[in-house]
This record gives C-alpha cells, sequence and structure tokens, in this order.
C-alpha cells in the first residue's frame, strides 16, 4: 500500500498550495486537469499510431497519455486565464475559500498521482525489480484503488460527454491500457530458412535435368 500513501502525500501538498491559489483558481485547475485525463485515457489507442517508430511499441502508450493530457491542459489553461482567471475574480468566503479549495487540491492531487502511477504501469519499467519494491506496478494500482478513483472521474465525465452507447465502460478502458505488449526478438540475420515447395508433377526434375540418359544398348 505504498503507492497509495505516496499518492496520499501527493494529494495533501496540492491541497496546501490549493488554500493559498483560492478556490476560484483550484476549481479551474480541477476541471482543466479532469478533461486533459479523461480526452488521454481515451484517445491514446488513436494518437499512439501517429508515433514514430523509434519510439518503440512498449513505451508508446505513455507518450501518447502523456502528450494528450499536458497539451490539453495547457490549451484549456491558457484560455481559462484569458477569459476567466485573468479577467475576473471570484471571492468566497474566508471558510468556504480554505475548505472548498483543500478539498479540490486534495481530489486534484490524487488525480495526478493516480495518472501518473498509471502511466508507469503501461511501461516495461513497472516490471524493474525497484520498482516494484516501491509499490509501482498493475498489481499495487488496482489494491490502492487507484486506477478505480480514475474510471470513477471518467464515469462522471461519460454522464455529460459521452453516448449512451458506448461499447467499453472506463474500467475496460484503463485495463487494456495496463496490458504492456511483449518485446518481439529480432530476427537472426545468419539464420537460414529453409523453403519447402510443392513439386509440380508437370515441371521436370530441376536437379536432374543436366544429367544425360543413358543410350539404350541392344545385346547382340
Amino acid at each position: 500500500m505504498a503507492l497509495f500513501w505516496i499518492g496520499i502525500l501527493v494529494a495533501v501538498i496540492f491541497a496546501y498550495s490549493a488554500v493559498k491559489l483560492g478556490l476560484y483558481h483550484t476549481w479551474t485547475m480541477l476541471f482543466n486537469l479532469l478533461i486533459g485525463v479523461y480526452a488521454a485515457i481515451y484517445t491514446e489507442p488513436v494518437l499512439k499510431d501517429f508515433l514514430p517508430a523509434a519510439v518503440g511499441e512498449q513505451y508508446s502508450k505513455a507518450l501518447a497519455l502523456i502528450a494528450i493530457s499536458a497539451g490539453i491542459f495547457l490549451i484549456l489553461q491558457g484560455v481559462a486565464y484569458v477569459l476567466l482567471i485573468g479577467q475576473f475574480e471570484v471571492t468566497f468566503p474566508r471558510s468556504v475559500n480554505i475548505f472548498g479549495s483543500g478539498i479540490m487540491g486534495f481530489l486534484a492531487g490524487f488525480l495526478v498521482s493516480s495518472f501518473a502511477a498509471l502511466i508507469i504501469c503501461t511501461t516495461p519499467i513497472s516490471q524493474n525489480q525497484f520498482v516494484k519494491e516501491i509499490g509501482l506496478e498493475t498489481k499495487t494500482l488496482k489494491e490502492a484503488k487507484m486506477d478505480s478513483y480514475l474510471a470513477w472521474w471518467c464515469s462522471v465525465l461519460n454522464k455529460a460527454a459521452a453516448s449512451s452507447n458506448m461499447k467499453e465502460g472506463p474500467h475496460k478502458t484503463i485495463e487494456d491500457l495496463l496490458i504492456i505488449p511483449t518485446k518481439k526478438t529480432p530476427v537472426d540475420a545468419n539464420s537460414k530458412s529453409v523453403s519447402i515447395r510443392q513439386a509440380d508433377i508437370n515441371e521436370p526434375n530441376r536437379i536432374n535435368s543436366n544429367r544425360q540418359e543413358p543410350e539404350n544398348i541392344i545385346p547382340p
């Protein structure tokens, strides 16, 4: 359960920073984070096909998740700053501002830690012994309910953004992300393969094609 407590620690740090930031700014940040994580989880299979082959299939999921979530978050945060945060200042009572921003900051921090753990678990790094001791592996992610936390947020957004005819729910989508592709062993260039071709009965024997037929000798 070390991974769970690491997530709690990150969430507490976010909550402490959110109190200084304010409820209005924290709510905007949480919303943009949710949209970025949600879009990354559901559009990752599309983007990874456009990544260069040099990236490698085993790390394409992680790079796609990072690129989508970070890109969408930065774009939405910039738009929010230009149109909302930088233009209007919303004030709340002190108690509402402290508790509200603290709770939202805690939720945002646990969301970030859960998503970061998910990204690591989609790579072969999670199979390293040192990383397993820290707790960053698929089994620990499920025991800590971090995948369920991400799926819960995706379910909330599905009710507003997705169609009711979706074939796969968020739990199944996250489970598919956690499947690590196996390594492909390169073919040995020095190995020679023998090709076997079915002989054609109408084709003359190539091996004996140059062999001369013996002359018929008539006995005396």
